[in-house]
């Protein structure tokens, strides 16, 4: 069964897609906000991007980081909106949705609720797969982070139903 981990994130969204326990495809999808018209188009070029990875590697599940806002905030309500819109993205394809609080998905992945994200990308590195060192660097080029998370996701889900 196929799994997808998304990192949702205005600038860099990573996302990694799973068969069994193999990563089959991953990358991340980034974008400026001079790019485009307004929001709206720029978080549906995001969604849009994610529908052609659902469609070409037929996934059943949608893993999301669940997130309780600290604060209100334009960059905050503009990441909700791409959350729900990439939940109606999946829904359409017949995908299941996952959310997971980020400690809920270190606890499954490393053991420890409160690990760094180096923590969780190491684990990945040595476990799952490495796709370089982990970088979450201002230069979205080099940038690993978004990846990592997104695998990180997928592994914790498959820890919470261990029967997939």
């Amino acid at each position: 069964m196929q799994i997808i981990g998304i990192d949702a994130s205005l600038v860099c969204t990573g996302y990694s897609v799973f068969s069994d326990n193999e990563v089959i495809d991953y990358g991340k999808i980034i974008t400026c906000a001079d790019d485009y018209v307004d929001d709206i188009e720029r978080l549906s070029y995001i969604c849009d991007e994610l529908e052609n990875v659902i469609k070409t590697n037929h996934v059943k599940v949608v893993v999301l980081e669940d997130s309780i806002p600290a604060r209100k905030s334009r960059s905050v309500t503009q990441l909700n909106f791409l959350k729900g819109m990439i939940i109606a993205t999946a829904r359409r394809y017949d995908v299941d949705i996952e959310l997971i609080y980020p400690s809920r998905a270190k606890k499954l992945v490393t053991g420890n609720g409160k690990a760094s994200k180096e923590e969780v990308a190491e684990y990945i590195r040595n476990n799952v797969k490495d796709i370089g060192e982990y970088n979450d660097s201002k230069s979205i080029k080099r940038k690993t982070s978004d990846i990592y998370d997104s695998m990180s996701l997928v592994v914790a889900y498959k820890n919470m139903n261990k029967n997939i």
